[in-house]
């Protein structure tokens, strides 16, 4: 069985540059996460698992099939919250998602349409299914990318955490 890591963290509107992708921070972040990619699967992952949305998710998606071409053994798990989330996204983000999920190994549907705390028990699913978790968080924040480090912490789960600046 693969070791599977479950990659997560903020939406766009919750980061600091918000939609500039062009800014130094952003261009740091996915540095950041790239590497932290790569130190996972060096320890032996090589199921990576993320729940897409703008931002952190499609960063760290984005990378996964960057670094899947120099690691061919890896594979990358979409876990969709609800069926069409991209219908209220920016063209940018919607050909992107559908761009990662051409891509993607596998794509699993947590329910058929949203629903209250649907991303929540989407991020759940994302924990129980994983041994490690890499977020990316902004310090005292706590919405959805907190709650589910918690959890992860909750059920044993290694966790490495890319501190976003909020400033």
């Amino acid at each position: 069985m693969l070791k599977t890591c479950a990659l997560t963290g903020h939406g766009a509107m919750k980061l600091p540059w918000g939609l500039d992708e062009e800014d130094k921070r952003c261009m740091e972040l996915k540095f950041r996460m790239n590497n932290e990619i790569k130190k996972a699967i060096r320890k032996g992952y090589a199921h990576f698992i993320f729940g897409i949305s703008p931002g952190c998710d499609i960063y760290f998606a984005e990378s996964v099939l960057q670094l899947k071409y120099f690691y061919q053994h890896i594979d990358l798990e979409c876990v969709i919250s609800f069926e069409k989330p991209a219908d209220s996204w920016s063209t940018r983000f919607s050909e992107r998602y559908f761009a990662i999920l051409k891509n993607c190994t596998k794509q699993t549907l947590i329910s058929d349409e949203c629903y209250q705390n649907c991303p929540a028990g989407r991020n759940k699913y994302m924990v129980d299914k994983s041994d490690y978790l890499i977020a990316a968080y902004i310090e005292n924040d706590n919405g959805l990318t907190k709650r589910t480090i918690d959890y992860a912490q909750d059920k044993g789960r290694v966790n490495t955490i890319i501190k976003i600046s909020g400033e």
